[in-house]
């Protein structure tokens, strides 16, 4: 009987090591910040209708009236994106729901809720010490993955942001 339990122990014991944070916790990011003036970029200059090809733009970005900031109506989806000027550690986190991610070799985390009838998924990115992305897809009424919208859309900015550095 002992000699059952030493290998069982070790093979806890190895387990156990394996699988320490590396499941849950997200690998280091490697992207260098994004450059050029941020602070008067064109968010509506971030996503095009290219970006989403498994939606159909219903009206081109229109700009919110908060600085750095647009919004883009889908068939499916409402699609937000505003460039805060503000810490990635310093910008307050969705809910419960939330995921630390890297995207594009950035820091990020996740969120996705539904209330009442609205699904909303939001992705907040760093992109320098002093600016912060924020990525926002809802969808009334709820009834599939808003994430299938928010995560290509957060990965074209991404993408429009490191070609402009």
């Amino acid at each position: 009987m002992i000699k059952r339990l030493v290998p069982l122990a070790a093979l806890v014991a190895l387990l156990a090591g394996c699988g320490g944070n590396s499941l849950t916790s997200p690998p280091p990011a490697t992207a260098a910040p994004v450059g050029g003036d941020l602070g008067s970029i064109d968010a509506c200059s971030l996503l095009e209708a290219a970006d989403l090809p498994d939606e159909k733009l219903v009206e081109p970005g229109k700009p919110l009236s908060e600085p750095r900031s647009c919004e883009w109506k889908l068939e499916t989806a409402t699609v937000r994106v505003v460039v805060l000027q503000s810490a990635f550690d310093d910008v307050e986190r969705y809910e419960r729901r939330t995921e630390e991610l890297t995207l594009e070799g950035r820091r990020a985390w996740r969120g996705v809720e539904t209330r009442g009838n609205t699904s909303t998924a939001i992705y907040v990115t760093e992109l320098s010490p002093d600016y912060t992305l924020d990525v926002r897809a809802e969808r009334t009424p709820a009834g599939y993955s808003i994430d299938k919208v928010a995560r290509p859309a957060v990965t074209a900015v991404l993408k429009r942001l490191d070609r402009r550095s």
